[in-house]
């Protein structure tokens, strides 16, 4: 199975500076980061310029291209565009692993009750044994979503100064339930696409089994764009406490 995506982030980095009302912690001091971590989350809805954090509910996405080959149950070309991520303001983070003083692995674990993604969608190919094909607007639910992130950092020195750098993020994620619909479909023929969305959520799991390789990725890109933006303005040491 081949898997080929494209994906890029709609913004613009700006300098920063640690901001005074952000708590900072100690290397290392996992409980300190969780919490600090989550009340950045929760006010941060609309990023954060201290700290070069870009809007992250809802995170604007310019687009995902997924391409799965023949040869599985799942045989299909998706490119979702304008894309809008609803919900991480709300990640619960209950895992900080790695911020060290020389840090080269780091893990972070957070889960949300609900996580939503809106987009313009086409879509062409095979699912299981029934053929799909439209071209409008889709929504994708994600109940309980919880997701690991894991990447190593190397550090690059600008001006005297220490910064790091994220390289090879791996993501992984499980939910209880994906909700979609996808409106449009089959030429707006209501029979056949409300037939076809009733079989892609009785079968949802299938469906992101197959998918789970390339929408790990994309996703993992996406939060390796977001965390990029501290990490690429502020030195590595001056975001904790000596």
């Amino acid at each position: 199975m081949q898997r080929i995506f494209f994906i890029s982030l709609a913004f613009v980095v700006i300098s920063a500076k640690f901001p005074e009302n952000v708590k900072k912690c100690h290397f290392g001091d996992s409980p300190c980061l969780i919490e600090s971590s989550e009340n950045v989350l929760r006010t941060s809805g609309n990023g954060n310029r201290g700290l070069g954090l870009i809007p992250i509910d809802p995170l604007h996405v310019d687009k995902v291209d997924i391409k799965q080959n023949e040869g599985g149950p799942v045989s299909i070309s998706l490119f979702f565009k304008d894309i809008i991520l609803k919900g991480l303001s709300q990640l619960k983070v209950y895992k900080m692993d790695g911020f060290d003083r020389n840090p080269r692995k780091i893990e972070m674990r957070a889960r949300v009750d609900k996580l939503v993604l809106d987009a313009n969608y086409k879509a062409k190919g095979q699912i299981l044994v029934l053929p799909i094909n439209g071209e409008g607007k889709c929504r994708l639910t994600f109940d309980n979503w919880d997701a690991g992130w894991k990447f190593s950092v190397n550090t690059i020195t600008k001006n005297n100064k220490e910064y790091v750098k994220v390289d090879n993020s791996k993501l992984f994620f499980n939910t209880t339930r994906l909700h979609m619909y996808f409106e449009n479909l089959f030429n707006g023929d209501k029979a056949l696409s409300d037939n076809m969305n009733q079989f892609l959520n009785e079968n949802w799991n299938i469906l992101l089994t197959e998918l789970m390789p390339s929408l790990t990725e994309a996703i993992s890109q996406v939060l390796q764009g977001v965390i990029s933006g501290p990490f690429s303005k502020i030195p590595y040491n001056e975001l904790f406490l000596e």
